[in-house]
């Protein structure tokens, strides 16, 4: 960590972040929000230096793993020098900065070889063997139990997550398995769009992971800057052509006979009155909160 040093020039708006580090960082870490175009890597790998201990950086997919590593390189050691050992990409061997993404994270949580192996289980559904139920779960626990051990050994301590929010569920649960196992370590969390229209539940679990908002860069800063261009949406309507209309006005038709036949199926009319939230709907009460789109439709 030592031998790194940026490289380039502070914008402005990166500058003003960095200056007032000392008082943004709080016992929860640093939770900044910064428009597409403004840095937000290479703020975060200064942050992460500045910090200056053993840190696990997570990305939301491969291709934005790599920009991490190539911000590292290029804007951060000196010219026309190899990638250092230091730098790991496997987090069942981490170095003193790990980058990876949040389905490695999972995928090795679980037990799995690589995070491709997970991805395809999860698409291929559960025609696939799966092991028996506790011998997974004891597979899991000891895979959990060595990743959290190596990384206590390499003395990780910095976290930095770049759009948490994009987390599927179980990535999520890792996620927070791993903070709370590794004893509240200094959180760096970087997004350009927070999740501001989730319902309340998932906003609170965001904010615990990721804390409150500590700074923000918008887009009128890069603007300001010369660092994003002004624009205007441009909208050009294109009309269907007579056959289109035609493959419109059938498939719109064929919709309304579905509904139709449906309204009037006894069957159809059956199940739903059967179903536990309409014939019991104070024992399902959580069930239906939680089903806000489902209840009403019934």
């Amino acid at each position: 960590m030592k031998d790194l040093a940026f490289q380039g020039k502070w914008r402005t708006y990166q500058q003003k972040i960095l200056d007032d580090l000392t008082n943004l960082i709080g016992d929860d870490g640093l939770h900044i929000v910064a428009a597409p175009g403004s840095g937000k890597t290479v703020l975060g790998l200064e942050v992460m230096r500045r910090l200056g201990e053993p840190a696990l950086i997570l990305a939301p997919s491969k291709t934005i793993r790599d920009q991490w590593a190539q911000r590292l390189r290029m804007m951060f050691l000196p010219t026309n020098i190899a990638e250092p050992d230091w730098i790991s990409h496997d987090l069942r061997a981490p170095g003193t900065v790990t980058i990876i993404t949040y389905q490695a994270l999972h995928a090795a949580f679980s037990g799995h070889v690589s995070e491709e192996k997970i991805l395809s289980s999860e698409e291929e559904g559960s025609d696939q063997a799966q092991p028996a139920e506790p011998a997974r779960q004891q597979r899991m626990e000891k895979a959990r139990k060595s990743i959290i051990a190596k990384l206590r050994e390499e003395k990780v301590r910095t976290l930095v997550l770049d759009e948490a929010h994009h987390l599927r569920n179980e990535w999520w649960k890792a996620l927070t398995m791993l903070k709370e196992a590794l004893g509240k370590p200094t959180v760096v969390a970087l997004t350009a769009t927070p999740p501001y229209d989730v319902d309340p539940k998932e906003w609170d679990r965001y904010q615990e992971l990721c804390g409150p908002i500590d700074g923000e860069i918008s887009a009128p800063e890069l603007v300001l800057q010369g660092d994003l261009c002004p624009h205007q949406d441009y909208v050009h309507f294109s009309l269907p052509s007579t056959l289109e209309t035609q493959k419109l006005a059938e498939f719109r038709a064929q919709i309304w006979n579905f509904i139709e036949r449906l309204l009037k199926s006894a069957e159809f009319e059956e199940a739903i009155l059967r179903h536990p939230w309409i014939r019991r709907p104070i024992e399902n009460v959580e069930h239906i909160l939680e089903m806000h789109a489902f209840s009403p439709a019934c």
